[in-house]
């Protein structure tokens, strides 16, 4: 069974009668410029999953948190095509925060993610998003495509999850690698927050 098949009911309603442009925006680099949403994230973890198994584990380097635009900007040795890279949210109380704290609590005490679309509360879910390797933007559909290709995946497979992919949601090209919250895309940003509370209620089984 194709993994995003599941998804598509839910995301074919939230698409309906929605406008948008498939087109994306680009940065203006100072160094490489990562980009974290389903609404832009603010105070959430990107981090290189060096095992690209979809969590952060306790060996995997975390780059930086993300400021109210859902940016962090990587150095040139931070930065690498062939990496993976993923975003953690964090929520008050929850354990990644503890995890987080333990590993250092002079960073991460106090500190949860707001999700920009709700600017006044913190995020009331911890979630992993991932995306493929060389890319500059991390989302749930980023993830979508990610899960879709699986573990070490050729270029072949990568290409068949895209294409998989953008038949689910009704796109092309690579559309779901941009900010969709930039190019004013409301469809896919509906998707993308349909997508976070679908990954939020399944868990292991998303």
């Amino acid at each position: 069974m194709n993994k995003v098949s599941l998804l598509a009911a839910s995301v074919a309603i939230a698409l309906t009668g929605c406008g948008g442009s498939d087109s994306g925006s680009s940065n203006n680099n100072s160094g490489v410029v990562i980009t974290g949403f389903d609404g832009y994230f603010k105070e959430a973890v990107v981090f290189e999953d060096v095992n690209n198994n979809g969590k952060l584990d306790s060996n995997d380097p975390i780059i930086g948190l993300t400021n109210d635009e859902g940016k962090v900007t990587l150095t040139d040795k931070q930065y690498s095509a062939e990496k993976n890279l993923a975003i953690q949210t964090i929520i008050p109380g929850g354990t990644v925060q503890a995890e987080l704290i333990a590993r250092d609590p002079q960073l991460f005490a106090g500190t949860y993610t707001v999700d920009m679309d709700n600017p006044t509360q913190a995020m009331a879910h911890e979630v992993v998003f991932r995306t493929l390797p060389g890319e500059k933007v991390i989302s749930p559909l980023t993830d979508l495509v990610a899960i879709q290709a699986g573990a070490n995946p050729t270029p072949e497979k990568i290409q068949a999850a895209k294409n998989k992919v953008n038949e689910t949601l009704g796109i092309e090209g690579d559309t779901a690698f941009t900010d969709v919250i930039a190019a004013n895309n409301t469809a896919l940003h509906k998707t993308a927050q349909i997508l976070t509370e679908s990954k939020a209620q399944a868990k292991d089984s998303y």
